[in-house]
């Protein structure tokens, strides 16, 4: 396979900086370890990279360079990203449905466990109750 990086610690530090989403406090949100994992075995096949050594590139990268958070639980990575969803606006300005966001988070996690209406609305909730201008969402 052609890649444009021609070492896997060029290819780690790219995607280690690289930005998932945005969260709903305006954090950067970087890939998480196992699909950085993923992506290198992809691009180079015989790499046996683990997450140690991610850690020790990660360590290596110049400390101006602004790096994203990364979040290691990927249950709580996908809650994130729902709250990330429930700030957004549809084309009418109205909250985007509870219905897409759950399939959106699905899509993005598919190993985590399907989020439900009523947990969407607790988590909306929440994050009214914390100052969080929430769009009315339509279940």
């Amino acid at each position: 396979m052609v890649t444009k990086y021609s070492t896997i610690k060029a290819f780690a530090t790219a995607k280690l900086l690289e930005t998932d989403y945005v969260d709903c406090w305006g954090r950067n949100v970087g890939l998480d370890y196992d699909t950085i994992l993923k992506q290198i075995k992809e691009e180079f096949p015989k790499a046996r990279t683990s997450m140690r050594a991610l850690r020790l590139i990660l360590y290596s990268i110049d400390g101006n360079v602004r790096l994203p958070v990364r979040r290691r639980s990927r249950r709580i990575l996908a809650k994130e990203y729902a709250r990330a969803l429930l700030l957004q606006r549809d084309s009418n300005g109205s909250g985007v449905t509870f219905l897409k966001i759950s399939n959106a988070v699905k899509r993005k996690f598919p190993d985590v466990p399907k989020l439900s209406v009523h947990r969407l609305t607790f988590i909306a909730l929440h994050m009214s109750r914390a100052k969080f201008k929430v769009p009315a969402n339509r279940v």
